[in-house]
């Protein structure tokens, strides 16, 4: 196993130039740093985690918020989570998860997900003395988040362009970015492409029997619409049951679309077409993004990034 002495031999620098080079490259001059990182790449060194954490008075902990209000199987939080741990595993560091809030606990920086308004204030106020990277969005922090506005402006826009002009909505009844951003992808597109569209706007908990019970109460009222758009795939599949118990058959009676893509979409019968969020890429992103703010102790620029969901077009369209 090489050493630090072995490689500062082998290319003619002292040990503390190649443990900058390890530990703070960017103070090291680019012609240096190339030579010492090729002979690190040579003989595969890996430096000591836990004794360059001491050295840089660190824990290698990464604190992750979840909240608490969901339940701890939950698809979407899982790819998320599983993208950070990959990732910091690689980098080594370690994750602490908690469903409650932060309370100062030991560790380099926090990862916080699923955040109300209130919790966005109190997140930029923590920021500005420790590494924090947003699942979502908070005011000057480092931010990532999936796009749905653009996920939903693009399913609706498809929806209106296949033809249909009486559409439904069924969104999330929570006070949320995401889903604001959703509902508002939705309006936006009905707005630019339909005008003259007859659509209405439903607001119901996420989850399949509130999905079912309010398409019921409505198909009871009326057997007009063409299209649902739902804000998710668990609201998709409620409007799915609601539809057969009517009789209506999905697509060819009745298109449905969802949104989130985690497995669900796969397994409902027909096959749910809807926007596949890239979870597990933003869970990396995420962990990237903190590491990066330890590095540079804090200092920003603190972006707000946002990636591009994609649509998958299955049966049910």
């Amino acid at each position: 196993m090489a050493t630090l002495k072995d490689i500062a031999r082998a290319t003619g620098f002292s040990t503390i130039t190649v443990s900058r080079v390890i530990n703070d490259p960017e103070k090291v001059r680019p012609e240096t740093r190339e030579i010492i990182q090729a002979e690190i790449e040579r003989v595969n060194f890996r430096p000591n985690v836990l004794a360059r954490a001491l050295v840089q008075r660190r824990t290698n902990i990464i604190f992750v918020y979840i909240p608490s209000g969901l339940k701890p199987n939950d698809l979407f939080f899982m790819n998320v989570v599983s993208g950070i741990a990959e990732y910091l595993g690689e980098q080594g560091y370690s994750l602490l998860i908690k469903r409650t809030w932060y309370n100062n606990e030991d560790c380099d920086g926090c990862i916080f997900m699923g955040l109300s308004p209130e919790q966005e204030i109190e997140v930029a106020k923590l920021a500005k003395n420790k590494p924090v990277c947003v699942f979502g969005y908070a005011k000057d922090v480092m931010s990532i988040d999936i796009d749905n506005y653009a996920g939903l402006y693009k399913i609706t826009r498809r929806v209106l362009e296949r033809g249909f002009s009486n559409i439904v909505y069924v969104g999330i009844n929570q006070d949320q970015r995401f889903v604001y951003d959703r509902e508002k992808g939705f309006i936006d597109a009905v707005k630019e492409f339909r005008p003259d569209a007859k659509a209405k706007n439903l607001k119901v908990a996420n989850n399949d029997d509130d999905a079912y019970h309010i398409t019921n109460e409505l198909l009871i009222e009326t057997r007009e619409p063409q299209a649902f758009i739902c804000a998710s795939d668990d609201i998709a599949i409620g409007v799915m049951r609601a539809l057969k118990h009517h009789g209506l058959k999905v697509p060819k009676d009745v298109v449905v679309t969802g949104f989130d893509g985690l497995g669900t979409d796969e397994v409902a019968y027909p096959h749910l077409t809807t926007v596949r969020q890239p979870l597990y890429e933003a869970g990396r992103e995420l962990a990237s993004h903190i590491i990066e703010l330890i590095k540079r102790k804090n200092e920003g620029p603190y972006e707000y990034i946002l990636i591009q969901p994609r649509l998958v077009v299955r049966d049910t369209f």
